[in-house]
């Protein structure tokens, strides 16, 4: 029976892709300055999706973070304040952080903390997501903090650019190693799930792979990018693909973890890329494709999931 009906077939196909593939939509999105702006591009093409995707409220605007409810944060240096949005744009709270000391980094842990770089106070704060303030002063005393990276494990890497290198704290402010990497002017980092820290250097222009534990692997993994201002943002997507935001040339360039070089103007036209994120939706769960096969082809199944249930109705529940 189910051989005979190749229509239906063909249609719950492309039923099945659809699910996988919408989940979510793979992208990038890129903080512009002096653009003044975040914009969201294609993960996979490159292609522009909405520029600009925030366009009004920021302030010489730094790093963008996102948190796992896939909120934006954003450092505006400026105005002193971190702002939340959504991914489609939408503001949350401009302000959701105000009063800050020069903030130029931001990263979002998985439990609702957000932690920021106040350049001209040399201090890490810690904060919730809905705008709490943790600790002003979990980490202090550092000479012009500016990026901020976190690893799986509960460690905050920040580039201090004032004495040109990344050190290495707990998330309760402890010190792992303030001089985890010397010799850096660091404008951009990021983790993989390897253990490997990817740095920028925006006054040699070239980026370093590192182990974590502050060893390097290839210092000058990627060179040839303009200095100063060379390298700034970097990301990664999870499947080998490092992305670096290159203020120079006004691109996002794609490259391999390896060093290889995919397109160095994988995204081009920018007004002064600053830093960017990656975010790659959850794929589809075997249960969510199994249920898609079900309901598709068992309309008893349909009813049997969909059909009111006359004991569940007369079940009350107290406030």
């Amino acid at each position: 029976m189910i051989m005979r009906n190749a229509s239906a077939i063909a249609t719950l196909m492309v039923f099945v892709q659809f699910l996988c593939a919408t989940v979510g939509q793979a992208q990038i999105f890129v903080v512009s300055n002096p653009g003044q702006n975040v914009s969201a591009y294609d993960l996979n093409s490159g292609a522009t999706l909405s520029v600009p995707l925030i366009g009004t409220g920021l302030s010489s605007p730094n790093q963008i973070a996102m948190d796992g409810n896939g909120f934006l944060y954003v450092a505006n240096y400026a105005n002193g304040t971190i702002g939340k949005y959504t991914t489609s744009g939408t503001t949350v709270n401009a302000s959701l952080l105000s009063g800050l000391a020069g903030p130029v980094g931001v990263a979002a842990d998985g439990g609702g903390n957000l932690f920021v770089a106040n350049y001209n106070n040399g201090t890490i704060g810690e904060y919730t997501t809905s705008g709490n303030l943790v600790n002003a002063s979990l980490i202090s005393g550092l000479n012009s903090p500016y990026r901020l990276e976190l690893d799986g494990t509960g460690n905050l890497f920040v580039s201090e650019t004032g004495n040109s290198r990344i050190g290495e704290y707990t998330i309760f402010g402890a010190t792992v190693n303030a001089s985890l990497i010397t010799g850096i002017h660091c404008g951009g980092m990021a983790l993989d799930g390897n253990g490997n820290l990817f740095a920028g250097d925006y006054i040699t222009g070239t980026v370093g792979k590192y182990t974590t534990s502050g060893t390097a692997l290839n210092a000058t993994l990627l060179t040839g990018f303009a200095n100063p201002n060379g390298p700034y943002g970097i990301a990664l997507d999870g499947n080998g693909g490092l992305f670096i935001a290159d203020y120079y040339r006004s691109a996002i360039g794609k490259y391999t973890s390896s060093g290889g070089t995919v397109n160095s103007t994988f995204i081009s036209g920018l007004n002064g890329p600053i830093d960017l994120v990656v975010a790659v939706p959850e794929p589809a769960t075997g249960l969510q494709v199994a249920l898609a096969f079900g309901l598709f082809l068992s309309p008893r199944l349909r009813r049997s999931l969909f059909r009111p249930n006359p004991a569940a109705a007369s079940v009350t529940t107290r406030p």
